[in-house]
């Protein structure tokens, strides 16, 4: 069921009979909870009450307003559903979200973490192999997947063609930028167990992020990498982990060239075409982005002590600047200071920071360079919800729970007599799996590896 749910959530271009996939696989989540909370002796997350009193009070404050109906009426003419199926897909991948947490941070907490490792870098493979078969696809004339979910066009369709220096990769994904964002974590875990110098994974991942020419996908992860130093920057030298990570990029940027083609037939050029933006949000902020509008409109409204709930802030935006169907605020913490408030902001930052200040108090011996790697993968997440994605999401409860569990480990293993034996990600995964009832956190967060 896992793999069915990790699978579905990459389909992100398909529906069945009207329905989105990826809908489907934010269900799947709720089942596979409750067969695992069935099973299930003990059932404990880290950082889980700051999250879950999030919920329960961003609901109450969404319900509110549907009560009092001040936002149906912004609902637009070309809303692809209606104002109150909007308003409950908002609170479904909310709760979609926390069910994926939950569940895979417990899969890896009952032993399976290298398992899932395997299936979720496996799958990542799969994808970029399809990604770029449906990028020679639309330049060649070949045979393209079915893309049957409604666009994120005005007029609802799926372009394969943007306005860009060089013809775009996007999978089985409705933008490139998404694809960009779902490949950061297979791509990571790869570079994280790889066994080789070369690494085919790794490669034709980093080559498929490079081909989408996602700005904020490449910007974040090179800045998750870099913030990452500063957080939990490994303290053992190993240097086979980082001719990996450079030939990776190496292979990326040698798959790229060969592959790009710009619209006029030459070789696409990746610095050329991303500086001019990089340049731009350098000398005036992200309001000198592609994002700009968005900026200039959170600048016009008053930061809410309670704010208006789930999906609102949207319409409202919506309603504002006049689109025909919903707009999305493209950033995670614009809508949601407007969605919850200040208060309840405070609640959910305290949730996303926790594992960041958990991986930088870790003991020195304990920040390997698997630890580093993850909190990488996290930090990237950060930055890009600064101008991608308005939802936290399947994809992030997946991050958000390998890096609990890389950190939870590495806090307690790290500082005990096991710490010599964590020099690097490779051993770390033995470690583990020699372990015997091992308690690991607080009392009100234990977890217990057999």
């Amino acid at each position: 069921m896992f793999g069915i749910m990790f699978a579905l959530n990459a389909l992100d271009a398909v529906s069945i009979f009207g329905v989105p996939l990826q809908w489907i696989a934010e269900l799947c989540t709720f089942v596979t909870l409750g067969m695992l909370l069935t099973r299930a002796r003990k059932w404990l997350l880290p950082n889980w009450r700051p999250l879950a009193w999030y919920c329960v009070l961003i609901i109450a404050v969404t319900a509110y307003h549907v009560a009092r109906g001040n936002f149906r009426r912004m609902m637009p003419a070309q809303a692809t559903t209606s104002y109150d199926a909007f308003i409950g897909l908002r609170v479904l991948s909310l709760l979609a979200f926390f069910a994926t947490y939950a569940i895979t941070y417990h899969l890896c907490d009952r032993g399976l973490h290298n398992q899932i490792v395997k299936l979720v870098v496996f799958s990542g493979f799969v994808v970029a192999l399809a990604s770029l078969y449906f990028y020679c696809a639309q330049l060649y004339g070949l045979p393209d997947m079915p893309r049957t979910r409604v666009g994120t066009n005005v007029n609802g369709l799926q372009p394969t063609v943007f306005a860009y220096a060089f013809h775009r990769a996007m999978g089985t994904f409705r933008e490139p930028s998404y694809l960009a964002a779902w490949l950061l974590l297979p791509l990571l875990l790869s570079i994280r167990t790889q066994q080789h110098w070369v690494n085919l994974y790794s490669a034709s991942m980093g080559t498929v992020l490079l081909l989408t020419g996602s700005l904020g996908g490449i910007v974040s992860l090179v800045s998750g990498l870099v913030v990452a130093l500063f957080v939990a920057r490994p303290t053992g030298f190993n240097i086979k982990p980082l001719i990996g990570l450079a030939v990776a990029l190496l292979a990326a940027l040698g798959g790229f060239y060969s592959l790009a083609r710009s619209y006029t037939g030459d070789t696409g050029s990746l610095f050329s075409t991303l500086e001019p933006r990089v340049e731009e949000i350098l000398t005036g902020g992200v309001a000198a982005s592609d994002r700009g509008y968005v900026y200039a409109y959170f600048s016009e409204v008053s930061i809410p002590l309670v704010g208006s709930g789930l999906g609102h802030p949207a319409l409202a935006f919506t309603d504002a600047v006049g689109a025909p169907a919903v707009t999305p605020l493209l950033s995670f913490y614009l809508n949601t200071i407007l969605a919850a408030g200040i208060i309840l902001f405070s609640l959910i930052a305290v949730f996303l920071l926790k594992p960041l200040w958990k991986a930088f108090h870790l003991p020195g011996r304990a920040k390997t360079f698997g630890v580093y790697l993850m909190v990488a993968l996290y930090c990237a997440w950060l930055v890009l919800f600064t101008s991608s994605g308005e939802e936290l999401g399947l994809t992030f409860g997946f991050v958000y729970a390998f890096v609990s569990f890389e950190v939870n480990i590495s806090r307690r293993v790290g500082g005990g007599r096991l710490g010599s034996r964590m020099a690097s990600g490779a051993t770390q995964q033995v470690a583990v799996r020699g372990l015997a009832r091992v308690p690991i956190g607080t009392s009100s967060e234990r977890l217990w590896y057999r």
